[in-house]
């Protein structure tokens, strides 16, 4: 900056009382960047108003004074630029200009609003600048929006000039000029707007380049701490680089991960010296296997290297030795179990052949074609939908409750534009802004509340949050039921109509549910949730409920409305006290995507923020829905889902004698190491094991049979005569001893050594029957996760093929779930449930599907089946029965199909626990399109028109 520029700016102040009174000269101030800064604004001034004259109120070039109001202060104490006097007093005008920044939020009101009155006497256009709240330093505590200062500018005659851009100064700079006419508060507001807008890009801008000089930061520290180490390794004269160092370690780490045996829950427990927050799979590679430690319940490291003596010239780990090479190479193998020394098994079979993985959420190219060809509605639609409307005789009010907070325009407006056009007319909005600074969302709220009077607002005097603000538009709601929607998703056009068609069925319904999906900012859909029915097991890993979520308000105010405190989880907290005050049967899934949840690069939500905190409230909010129902269960973070958590029933106390039934056919080698695994590798205290013969007649298997019924816990049952799996467990269970009893198959072996006390803690609860393992083929895929209804005719298992810790679809591989059927070669049933519904079906159902008819013959009796993905075996899937492929077999099999079909038909086609939008030509959750759901409007009753085709 010139002198001659500087002095336009100082009006005359003499250089030496400048400098004795408030420091050096522009051209005498280091660093020269300010001097640069500062004369470019000048120059921008200059080049605006040709030779002007200008005031600059309260710094002498611009700096802004953070530590102290520069106005008010007398020349006593030295700080550069600072204004001579008070800008409370009058100011000897008139001036071309008169520049107020970052000086007047530092006044109190009333001497800002005096100050106003003087500097808009005393010129026709102020540059003004008022740091915004969040930005501000500890002196800025007298803040006012934006809107505020050009209320008390056009107090005074003066408005916002548009062709003049001020943003060189700050984002939210204001230029404001005289005008004969009054400045027209719409015309503030929009302008107010603008300026919210621009501080919001500053924003983002400025948290970008945050993140950017914070990567740059780590970037130049893992530099250094990889130089630092590279020059340590070089002097130790290495014998392969730092990479290929680090890649070796990285590729053991990933085997080791992903293997079946490793289990990091167990090495932190077991090995109690490790120090917070470290990785236990690192220390395991780092540390813990040189001191001989085991990686998981079942593997022994020692064990395996014992049989296997090459691998100890080896730098391998036992483990990942194991993973990478041995199992492929049939390679001996140890399990570990407490007190015994380390079990070798022989001649391990090579790994199946992997099937081809399918994605566990739908293809997104396959999701827009169902999109386009089933969930779009075209004008006949809309027409049938308006005229089944006409024909319901229950039509309630709607109530959909929106908090509203800092909401960015065009979502906003997105968001009201999709209940607006809802086909079901009985509906009102009920919005509660949570005090949003922002201008805008107050008067685009305004503006939809002026056209429909069906959207009704209330603004809070301060922001309470989520919870607050939804109890808040919930004090506005007359509506009998309530629908829940976050201020910037959408609504499916035939979202309520959907929710009012349920209704007719169910009108005795309190909570409604449906399935959901994604939107981007460009309104394109991806991540569908197709969700189960109602699934109180599933419902225990993580929200199934979410979205579209619509509840009875009645019931909602009795409960006390949303906690507070709980924000990120609040709509979950809702559900499960929701679900403790009515019944199953009341509450009600949609297998339709009726609600929109809105992804965006461009913002994150609450949930999205504060990720942790909103996993701590979920777990709250489920360790207190546990014990308002009198449950011990305990709430644990998920071993290998993170977000979400492990529930962990309890065995009674004491534990009940179980009868494991085990039917076999020769077949020592499958024998021998599942009755191994039964007797010495399961941790569960109080079983017995009834081992049915059925005519064996190799010597390895009757000297097995005789070997193993030494052990007091065993017995042996004799059995003759075509193989008939239904009449001889029913024939074990009669003898059984057991308040439990464990079908389990010969070809079964325990990997988990807690698998059956997991079994029974979920089989001893009152409402539940049948409950199922997750089971492995030998090279660690899915066999078993459950059984889906319909597929293939019958019936079939879910994500079979999947790898062990795949999380499968939404994680349903990893969270126990409740489920229709679970196979007969690993299952935990109380015996009074067993006798009850008369067993297994010995005269129609000889060999198979008798497991799937047991299950659903427990189901119809109103018990939950469930199963468990923390009961681990593997099972190697009935080799010893042989193949169905013979013309006797093939027609036993038809008849067992046909006998199926025709007293289960309706319930094979309609699986509570497998979305009607997937296809019954895969059990791996595939869109089925066109698709098997009837579209209500076009059945033939339209009152009680079937979900399912």
């Amino acid at each position: 900056m010139s002198s001659k520029q500087y002095q336009q700016i100082r009006h005359g102040i003499p250089d030496d009382a400048h400098r004795s009174a408030y420091g050096p000269l522009p051209d005498d101030r280091r660093p020269d960047s300010h001097r640069d800064s500062f004369g470019d604004i000048a120059a921008r001034l200059i080049s605006a108003w040709p030779s002007p004259r200008i005031f600059e109120a309260g710094c002498a070039i611009g700096f802004r004074i953070d530590d102290a109001p520069a106005i008010s202060q007398g020349p006593d104490r030295k700080c550069a630029f600072r204004g001579l006097g008070r800008l409370t007093d009058p100011i000897a005008g008139p001036y071309d200009l008169i520049g107020c920044i970052e000086v007047l939020a530092q006044l109190p009101r009333r001497e800002a609003d005096q100050a106003i009155r003087n500097i808009c006497a005393a010129t026709t256009r102020v540059l003004f600048s008022a740091c915004p709240d969040d930005h501000a330093g500890p002196a800025y505590d007298k803040y006012r929006r934006p809107i505020d200062w050009l209320r008390a500018f056009a107090e005074h005659g003066f408005a916002p000039v548009a062709c003049f851009d001020p943003t060189f100064l700050r984002p939210w700079a204001i230029a404001l000029e005289w005008s004969e006419r009054p400045a027209n508060d719409d015309l503030l507001l929009v302008h107010a707007e603008l300026v919210a807008a621009r501080i919001t890009a500053w924003k983002n801008s400025e948290a970008l380049k945050e993140e950017l000089a914070a990567g740059r930061r780590q970037l130049h520290q893992a530099v250094n701490s990889l130089a630092a180490r590279h020059a340590a390794l070089s002097a130790k004269k290495p014998r392969i680089g730092l990479f290929q160092r680090f890649s070796r370690f990285h590729r053991r780490l990933q085997y080791l991960r992903q293997s079946i045996f490793f289990d990091p829950g167990w090495y932190a427990r077991k090995y109690g010296d490790l120090a917070e927050g470290v990785d236990p799979a690192i220390h395991y590679l780092t540390t813990g296997r040189q001191e001989g430690r085991d990686p998981g319940p079942v593997f022994s490291a020692a064990g395996y290297l014992q049989a296997n003596p090459d691998v100890r010239e080896t730098s391998y780990d036992p483990l990942v030795h194991f993973e990478r090479y041995g199992k492929y190479e049939g390679r001996r193998m140890a399990f570990r179990f407490e007190g015994v020394e380390p079990l070798v098994f022989e001649n391990m079979p090579p790994p199946r052949k992997k099937k081809r993985r399918i994605s566990t959420t739908a293809n997104a190219a396959t999701y827009q074609d169902w999109i386009e060809r089933c969930d779009t509605l075209d004008d006949d639609d809309r027409q049938g939908i308006l005229t089944h409307i006409e024909t319901l005789t229950y039509q309630p009010l709607i109530s959909v409750l929106m908090p509203a907070y800092e909401t960015p325009p065009a979502l906003l407006r997105q968001a009201l534009d999709s209940v607006r056009p809802q086909l079901y007319p009985h509906w009102e909005l009920c919005i509660a802004d949570d005090a949003s600074p922002s201008p805008h969302v107050a008067a685009i709220l305004a503006d939809y509340a002026a056209r429909d009077a069906r959207i009704r607002i209330v603004r809070r005097e301060a922001n309470g949050h989520i919870s607050a603000a939804t109890n808040s538009a919930l004090e506005l709601a007359r509506g009998e039921f309530i629908a829940l929607m976050d201020h910037d998703d959408l609504l499916a056009e035939h979202a309520l109509y959907h929710v009012v068609v349920e209704l007719n069925r169910t009108p005795d319904a309190d909570l409604i549910y449906s399935d959901e999906d994604r939107v981007d900012e460009k309104g394109r859909r991806h991540d569908p949730y197709f969700k189960t029915d109602w699934n109180p097991e599933l419902f225990l890993g993580h929200n199934i409920v979410s979205h579209l979520g619509v509840y009875r308000r009645s019931l909602v105010e009795r409960i006390g409305g949303l906690r507070l405190g709980l924000e990120g989880s609040q709509d979950y907290d809702l559900a499960l006290r929701v679900s403790r005050e009515t019944s199953p049967d009341r509450i009600r899934h949609i297998p339709a995507i009726l609600y929109h949840w809105r992804s965006s690069t461009m913002k994150s939500s609450f949930s999205e923020r504060q990720l942790q905190r909103c996993v701590d409230a979920a777990r709250r909010a489920k360790s207190d829905h546990l014990r308002a129902m009198g449950d011990d269960s305990i709430i644990e973070p998920h071993p290998f889902l993170p977000q979400w958590e492990r529930v962990r029933r309890m065995v009674p106390t004491p534990a009940p004698l179980v009868s494991l039934i085990v039917p076999t056919h020769n077949h020592a080698d499958l024998l021998r190491p599942c009755l191994n695994g039964l007797m010495r590798r399961t941790a569960y205290p109080n079983l017995e094991i009834i081992v049915i013969d059925h005519d064996s007649d190799e010597p390895e298997t009757r000297e097995l049979l005789r070997e193993v019924a030494l052990d007091p816990r065993v017995r042996v049952m004799p059995y003759s005569g075509a193989f008939n799996y239904s009449d001889m467990n029913n024939k074990a269970v009669a003898i059984a001893h057991g308040e439990l009893i464990g079908l389990i198959n010969n070809d079964v072996d325990v990997i988990d050594s807690d698998w059956l006390d997991e079994m029974v803690a979920l089989a001893s609860r009152p409402e539940n029957g049948v409950v199922g393992a997750k089971l492995l083929y030998p090279d660690g895929s899915v066999q078993h996760a459950g059984v889906v209804l319909g597929v293939g005719g019958v019936a079939a298992h879910l994500h079979s093929g999947f790898g062990a810790r795949d999380a499968g679809y939404f994680g349903r591989l990893l969270l126990a779930s409740n489920v229709s059927a679970v196979t007969g070669a690993c299952l935990v049933v109380r015996k009074t449930v067993y006798e009850e519904v008369g067993g297994l079906n010995a005269t129609d159902l000889a060999v198979a599907f008798n497991d799937v008819d047991f299950s659903l013959k427990v189901a119809a009796k109103g018990y939950r089946n469930a199963w468990t993905p923390f009961a681990l075996l593997f099972h190697h899937e009935s080799p010893s029965r042989g193949t169905d492929l013979n013309p006797e077999k093939a027609a036993r099999f038809r008849r067992e199909v046909f006998y199926m079909q025709r007293t289960w038909g309706e319930t094979l086609e309609a699986d509570p626990f497998y979305n009607v939008n997937f296809s019954l030509g895969s059990s791996n959750f595939e869109l089925v399109i066109p698709g098997r759901r009837a579209k209500p409007w076009m059945a033939s009753s339209p009152a009680l028109a079937p979900w399912r085709a």
